[in-house]
């Protein structure tokens, strides 16, 4: 058995003990007598228990004491913030949002995953809410927004998230020279906690909130879309014929010849819809209407075509 499938069976062993029924909360010194562990193994010991704390899998008690998150009424779930300060938990294991004070949030921005406790259940309507005992995970790492000069080279970036409450704090040397106004991209560097603000570094500055784009520019990077395929991609476009194989004119009818109009706008991107119009022997006018077709583009085993649909690039109108 390979060392990893060793260390894992025993983290399993561990936190099944923990979770049993009879098992009283105890120190980590007694949970390695009641489990056997050798000297030789403390520090994997250690490194196993560490890791299940910073799971959220087990609780360490001020006294030092480890139990289940469970028996001390304890769950884990994902914030979800607001621009009051206060905000809610779903719970990972299914069930109705825990409500979370403003001063009861433990520092826990947008997506994070947090370690909570409900203080009091649902009842008449109310929801139940609770405290964030400990966030386990973050789920926001940058932020986009609009920098705010305060001081002396310092200042603050008012996140686009309305669901971000607090503004991260940018010192002098980590404002790459953003003035107020500007919309930039800010890592966070230091999240605080309910009294401190997070402390961030500007990584990209966008450009003024009044320059043409700008606001699209800001949606692209708040939500990391994509706007450039891979090389592969262009590399199969340079390849694309100019003109029609033979073989793909079979079982289509061939309308070159006739006078085909483009009815998009004159400020449109993509003239992919046309009309036409001919009379035909009767008497009686017959009126086209072409809509695009890709059958021939969109073969499987194209690279753009076997991407995953998530990671497909955004169009972006005045890139095109």
């Amino acid at each position: 058995m390979e060392e990893i499938d060793i260390l894992q069976e025993r983290k399993e062993r561990i936190l099944a003990y923990i979770e049993s029924e009879g098992y009283m909360p105890m120190k980590r010194k007694d949970l390695r007598t009641m489990l056997s562990v050798p000297p030789e193994d403390l520090e994997k010991f250690e490194a196993i228990i560490q890791e299940l704390i910073e799971e959220g899998c087990v609780f360490e008690t001020r006294k030092g004491k480890l139990a289940s998150p469970k028996d001390l009424q304890m769950a884990t779930g994902v914030f979800t913030g607001h621009a009051r300060g206060f905000g809610f938990v779903t719970p990972e294991e299914g069930g109705e949002d825990i409500f979370i004070p403003a001063g009861e949030t433990c520092g826990a921005l947008q997506k994070d995953r947090v370690l909570y406790k409900v203080l009091h259940r649902a009842e008449k309507g109310k929801k139940a809410d609770g405290v964030i005992i400990r966030v386990l995970e973050r789920g926001t790492r940058q932020v986009v927004g609009r920098y705010e000069a305060a001081g002396e080279g310092f200042g603050f970036v008012v996140a686009d998230d309305k669901k971000i409450s607090k503004d991260i704090f940018i010192s002098r040397e980590n404002s790459k020279g953003a003035v107020t106004g500007h919309k930039v991209v800010a890592e966070i560097i230091e999240y605080g906690e309910d009294r401190r603000n997070p402390e961030g570094k500007i990584i990209e500055i966008l450009g003024h909130v009044n320059d043409p784009g700008v606001d699209i520019l800001s949606v692209i990077r708040r939500y990391e879309l994509a706007v450039e395929f891979p090389e592969a991609v262009y590399g199969e476009i340079e390849q694309i014929e100019d003109e029609v194989a033979e073989k793909d004119k079979v079982g289509r009818e061939d309308l070159r010849g006739l006078l085909t109009i483009t009815i998009d706008g004159e400020d449109a991107k993509d003239l992919d819809d046309a009309i036409s119009l001919q009379r035909l022997e009767n008497g009686n006018f017959e009126l086209g209407c072409t809509l695009p077709m890709f059958p021939i583009m969109s073969e499987r085993g194209r690279s753009w075509i076997e991407r995953p649909m998530p990671a497909a690039p955004v169009c972006i109108w005045w890139t095109v």
